[in-house]
């Protein structure tokens, strides 16, 4: 499994952000945003997108980071 709620995690702290701050930006709760991050809940292309406007990075990109994630973790 691909870590996108790690991606998201680090992308949020780079940004200086809590999850608070970014559930208010994407109209949901922090709760949702734990789950995600904490790889609890899976999130859909949607909510992948609403992640990517919130954190004004391309959803691309959160891939491409996860992608470094899981390969550093398998490298471990």
């Amino acid at each position: 499994m691909i870590p996108i709620g790690q991606a998201i995690s680090c992308v949020r702290m780079h940004r200086g952000l809590t999850q608070k701050s970014l559930a208010d930006v994407m109209g949901t709760t922090r709760q949702y945003v734990s789950k995600i991050e904490r790889q609890k809940h899976a999130p859909s292309v949607d909510s992948i997108e609403q992640f990517s406007f919130a954190l004004n990075v391309a959803p691309w990109r959160l891939f491409k980071y996860a992608c470094k994630l899981q390969k550093k973790a398998v490298a471990a």
